[in-house]
This record gives C-alpha cells, sequence and structure tokens, in this order.
C-alpha cells in the first residue's frame, strides 16, 4: 500500500474513534453500570442530571436561607433592669460598650447590665464591667463596706441565647440572707430581660468545714438548679452508677432530690448530701419552667411562715424577698421537697403548680 494510501485508512480510523467517543459521552453513566470503576465515559462517571441534549450538568445550589430566630428569640420582651437597681461603674471599657450592644441591643449600656445581678445600690456598691472570653461581658460587683464581692458573665450562644453565669458569689457572715436576696432580684431581672438561664458551678470543697466550706453543691438544687448526674463524670466522679438501687431511676439531681426514704433507705437528698460532688448546674429562666415554679413555691411558702410579721411596703417584684434566707429556711425548704416527693416526684409536681409570675 502506497503511503497515500495509508494516510488515508489512519484518517478513516481516527475519524470512527471520534465518532465512538460522541456515543459514548451521550449514553455516560445511563447505561448498566455505567458509574462503576473502570467507567471509560470521557468525563469521568462524575455523577450529575442529564438534560434533554444528553449532556450532564450539577445542579446549582440553592442560596443560603437566613438562619431563623429561634422559639425563645422571636418572643422575647427585653425589659431593661429598674434604674433605681444599677450600680456605679469603675472604670470605662469601651469593649464591653460594644459587646452589650452585640447581646443585647443598641439601646443597652454597661450601666443598664448593672442592674441584672440583684445587688443592693448605693454610695457604697460599685461595678466594674469589662470584655470577657468569647464576646461576653465580665461583670465584678463589689462593696466597700465589704459586705459583698461577686463576679458574673454574660454571653450570647451561636443559636442565640443569653446565658449568665454566676463565677463567684462571697456574702458577709453578718448579711442577712444578702446572698440569696441577690439571687432572687438577678433571676426577676434577668427573665425580663431576655437572658435564657442562669449557669454556676456548684462546689462542694474543703470538707473540713469553716468560712471557706461550699455547700452549694446541696443548696442550689432546692432552690431550683438542676444537671444531669452524669455532668458529675467532668470532676472524675460517675455518680449515676454509683447510686443505691432504690434511687437508681434518677437521671438528674431534681430527680434524686424527689425520691424519699425510709427506715433502710436514705431519701435523694440524704444521699446527696454525703455522697454528692462538685456538679455544673442551670436555673431555667423562661415562663413555667420547673426552676421558677421552684423558687416561686419557695417564696410562698416563706411568706406564709412569716405572714404574722411581713408586710411588704412595696408592689415591685422584689419587694418579697426581704425576707429570705434567715436560719428558718432550711425547713422550709425541705418541706417543699417533701411535697415534691409525695407528688410523685418534680415533674408530677410541675405539672400541677400555676405558672410562675
Amino acid at each position: 500500500m502506497t503511503s497515500q494510501g495509508k494516510l488515508r485508512v489512519a484518517l478513516l480510523f481516527g475519524r470512527a474513534a471520534e465518532i465512538c467517543a460522541r456515543v459514548d459521552s451521550k449514553n455516560c453513566g445511563t447505561g448498566a453500570g455505567g458509574f462503576k470503576p473502570g467507567n471509560t465515559c470521557p468525563r469521568g462517571g462524575a455523577a450529575g442530571t442529564q438534560t434533554n441534549s444528553g449532556s450532564q450538568e450539577t445542579k446549582p445550589k440553592p442560596p443560603k436561607k437566613p438562619p431563623k430566630k429561634t422559639e425563645a428569640e422571636s418572643s422575647k420582651k427585653i425589659e431593661k433592669p429598674d434604674k433605681s437597681n444599677q450600680l456605679k461603674i469603675w472604670g470605662n471599657n469601651r469593649f464591653a460598650a460594644e459587646d452589650t450592644k452585640k447581646i443585647f441591643g443598641d439601646d443597652w449600656t454597661p450601666q443598664d447590665v448593672t442592674g441584672l445581678f440583684g445587688a443592693p445600690s448605693g454610695e457604697h456598691s460599685f461595678a466594674e464591667v469589662g470584655r470577657g472570653k468569647d464576646g461576653s461581658i465580665s461583670v465584678h460587683l463589689a462593696d466597700s463596706n465589704g459586705r459583698f464581692v461577686a463576679d458574673h458573665s454574660i454571653r450570647k450562644t451561636k443559636d442565640g441565647e443569653i446565658v449568665a453565669r454566676v463565677d463567684l458569689v462571697k456574702v458577709n457572715a453578718q448579711g442577712g440572707g444578702l446572698g440569696t436576696k441577690m439571687f432572687i432580684g438577678q433571676v426577676h431581672a434577668m427573665a425580663d430581660a431576655g437572658v435564657n438561664r442562669i449557669e454556676l458551678h456548684a462546689a462542694k470543697l474543703n470538707e473540713s468545714g469553716g468560712q471557706d466550706a461550699y455547700v452549694g453543691y446541696r443548696v442550689w438544687p432546692k432552690f431550683g438548679f438542676d444537671a444531669p448526674l452524669e455532668a458529675t463524670k467532668k470532676y472524675g466522679v460517675d455518680i449515676r452508677n454509683s447510686l443505691p438501687p432504690h434511687l437508681s431511676k434518677a437521671k438528674t439531681v431534681q430527680e434524686l432530690f424527689s425520691i424519699s426514704g425510709d427506715d433502710k433507705n436514705p431519701s435523694g437528698r440524704a444521699w446527696w448530701d454525703k455522697n454528692g460532688v462538685d456538679i455544673d448546674m442551670a436555673f431555667d429562666l423562661s415562663k413555667g419552667s420547673t426552676s421558677r415554679k421552684l423558687m416561686a413555691a419557695y417564696l410562698k411558702n416563706k411568706r406564709t411562715a412569716k405572714s404574722k410579721s411581713f408586710q411588704s411596703t412595696k408592689k415591685s417584684k422584689i419587694a418579697n424577698i426581704d425576707v429570705l434566707r434567715n436560719p428558718e429556711d432550711d425547713p422550709i425548704l425541705d418541706q417543699l421537697w417533701d411535697e415534691i416527693a409525695k407528688a410523685g416526684g418534680i415533674r408530677n409536681w410541675a405539672s400541677k403548680q400555676r405558672d410562675n409570675e
């Protein structure tokens, strides 16, 4: 065959191969096993949608929708604390002003934030507001007469929730229940301001006693704080799997507290008093929460116990806290939790209570 004939044959074979490739491309991936390993599809067998023309195209991604507001954000009615409850600010921190607006809105100032913690206002009380971790606001409260010192922080989560944290509260032993008064005032003010919950570390330290001993692990649950028992693992103790058989159904601290005892078996509260450990807890500030129902029931029982001598001079939500945290508080709290146990547990009791304030 002449060289010219060979050239013609080569051109014919090349044209045939091009046509075959086009046919294969048109049916790429549509035949049996089209996307199996070894597929020689000119486009590599990549998955896609086949158009009427036979070509494959990747579907365009739909535009991202703006994040929906959580139910808590949509239903919030933000109220600033009364100016009479605000404290003098020591120092000036521009970052705190920026973070305050990010958390509560443009019309809020660090001065407004100082009124959220129930601290007594007056010439001897002051606050230092600064920038905490991850865009949080840090708040240091103190009294120049040494009545109290407290450290708090407030942050906004990725889900839009506003969370307060109690890091430290130290009150003079002669404070007349000031620590509890501050907490009750804090609950009302923060709930009105749209804060979702208050977190704290309920400590059990220095079991030898003395002025530095901590009993938060057994006190705060009675006032409405709660946590899963699994949370004790953070501090190296698996309480959930250490419970005696008659308490083994409890999954949270409050569930444990609401289990009665008998002559042979201790109640959940008695067992926790002896065996409880450090734990991180939270107080749910939402309307109708078990936390707020417990606090409301405590205040009601407290007022009943003091009915002969107690007279409120104000209509303020915080007016009734003047009677708090005297020596008789413990039996009043124990009586409340006895009622909860008789009601069949914390959930049954809470379901029968009217919504709080």
